[in-house]
């Protein structure tokens, strides 16, 4: 090939790569303004988070100065982003962006070393971004499962690059990748778990190496290390046991109470797909990811992939198909299979998307139409992905009157915080609802800023209840925010008459001794105003 050509063919190379991207970036910022803070109202979860996330921005400590059940990878990340971008909702949705973005980059990375075709390079990136936001899915914002999906996409990445030239520098680095998904979501780590077996079930050159030992080795050493760093950090604060417990064993006590059933987790799998992931997502999506199975099966390479990689192309199809039926499993661990919970998956699932893409390409049905089928298979395939984000985002644009500089929507009763209390003022707010401590900037006067760690009746209760009071007590709150009947069924309001009330509406779980929490605020804060069924309570103290 003469040089000219040469040039013609990199120039034409580097400016797919360059549309991939572009095409990447657009798309993500298209789809996420519909979490824009101008259409959209922080939801229980956002608040509770970006609450735990200011307070670290300000210099504090997870688990120390703010109690929380989830890992700190997440929580953390926000804290940059509000360091860099403000501390206020503009910085949350500005930071998942960047997060978002970057893992639909590497996303579409890994689609151009998988497929030479544009059109299953594009549909593989755009599944992957239109399922990480999907209004069934991610229908709040903020989400710890939002921020996972950049380390899971990096292990697949890194996962596919070791196939294909393995080296202990990859193999380290997978570790450490490895880690972080833990640390960002407990349950994200089917990828990370099934890597193994597909090398194996498929017998990858890898797997056969002489060094695959070392190799074994290097990612349990990176990994650890990752892990043990983040735990010298919190043991150098004195947090190490706090930190364990809000991980490891509190999600799961809470859970438990809440659950008015006992199910096993496979049944809690059956239902949750029957209610909300086959009718949304999996179930429209099967043709393309039933085609990746039967592509994980095959020995040859599926089409549009480079043929001297057919070894590893097959077994990252098998890995994507075991990691999908892993992280349906996993996220599940908990018994309680919530939408947002189903965000785990997304990776493995646009992988076998662009998979089965690739896959009825080829199919020449009916004969005398060759390309007929594919046409349908798009056509299908853009409008479940395209049908209902789109629904969705022109429904809450509305909501602003297609105003692009419509102001922030702010929770009334954060307003009221605002306006009524001084920026030293500690304010207490009782429920689930930390979006008011968030949107006012007004700190909790304890770390158990939400009362769902107070409510569940287990071991070392009570002397978290007692350190609860004292911080009351050291802290006075200027303000108590009593969000606990428009919380919902979990937390009793404060005050005995409503408390009585809120009890006889229906039955409710046996709870923790919360009488010194009630005695507090009965002796020291009266009503000033109600709204939106939330009581706010004036404190003074002699």
């Amino acid at each position: 090939m003469s040089e000219p050509v040469e040039r013609q063919g990199r120039a034409w190379r580097a400016g797919t790569i360059a549309a991939v991207l572009l095409f990447a970036l657009g798309l993500t910022l298209l789809v996420s303004w519909r979490y824009s803070p101008q259409v959209y109202w922080q939801g229980r979860d956002d608040g509770i988070y970006a609450y735990d996330s200011m307070v670290i921005e300000s210099g504090g400590v997870l688990f120390r100065d703010t109690w929380e059940n989830k890992p700190p990878g997440a929580l953390y990340t926000v804290a940059l982003g509000f360091a860099l971008f403000g501390a206020d909702r503009w910085g949350i949705w500005v930071t998942e962006l960047v997060v978002i973005a970057l893992a639909a980059l590497t996303m579409a990375g890994l689609m151009l070393a998988l497929f030479r075709r544009l059109s299953v390079v594009l549909a593989g990136t755009a599944a992957f971004i239109l399922l990480a936001r999907h209004p069934d899915f991610a229908a709040d914002a903020n989400f710890t499962e939002s921020y996972a999906l950049l380390p899971q996409v990096l292990f697949l990445a890194l996962g596919y690059a070791f196939m294909r030239r393995p080296s202990m520098r990859l193999a380290a680095l997978g570790g450490v990748v490895a880690a972080a998904v833990f640390l960002f979501k407990v349950t994200a780590v089917g990828a990370a778990l099934m890597i193994i077996p597909a090398l194996v079930i498929t017998r990858h050159p890898a797997a056969r190496a002489a060094d695959r030992w070392r190799w074994l080795g290097a990612t349990i050493a990176g990994g650890l290390i990752t892990l043990g760093a983040v735990a010298l950090y919190f043991a150098a604060h004195g947090v190490l046991p706090a930190a364990i417990d809000g991980i490891a064993v509190q999600p799961g006590a809470f859970h438990r109470w809440v659950s008015t059933e006992e199910a096993s987790i496979v049944d809690m799998v059956i239902r949750t797909l029957l209610w909300t992931t086959v009718p949304f997502v999996l179930g429209p999506l099967l043709p393309f990811w039933g085609a990746a199975v039967v592509q994980a099966l095959r020995r040859h390479p599926a089409p549009d992939t480079p043929s001297e990689d057919a070894a590893s192309v097959r077994t990252l199809a098998l890995w994507a198909t075991l990691t999908l039926v892993a992280d349906l499993l996993l996220t599940n661990l908990t018994n309680r299979g919530y939408r947002h919970y189903y965000i785990t998956p997304v990776p493995a699932l646009a992988i076998m998307v662009a998979l089965g893409v690739a896959w009825v390409r080829t199919v020449r049905w009916p004969p005398d139409r060759p390309h007929l089928l594919a046409r349908v298979a798009w056509a299908y395939l853009i409008f479940w992905l395209v049908f209902r984000p789109a629904q969705d985002t022109i429904q809450r644009w509305s909501w602003a009157d297609w105003n692009l500089r419509a102001p922030v929507r702010e929770d009334p009763v954060s307003v009221y915080i605002r306006e009524h209390t001084a920026p030293d003022d500690r304010v207490l707010v009782w429920g689930a609802s930390s979006e008011y401590n968030f949107q006012s900037r007004r700190f909790s006067p304890s770390q158990y800023h939400y009362a769902y760690p107070l409510i569940v009746p287990r071991e070392g209760v009570d002397e978290q209840i007692a350190e609860f009071v004292a911080d009351l007590e050291r802290n006075r709150p200027a303000l108590v925010v009593d969000a606990a009947w428009s919380d919902g069924e979990y937390v009793p309001p404060l005050m005995a008459d409503i408390r009585e009330a809120w009890r006889a509406e229906k039955d409710r779980r046996a709870m923790s001794d919360l009488s010194a929490v009630f005695a507090f605020v009965e002796a020291h804060c009266a009503e000033e105003i109600i709204l939106r069924d939330v009581y706010l309570y004036r404190c003074s103290y002699d």
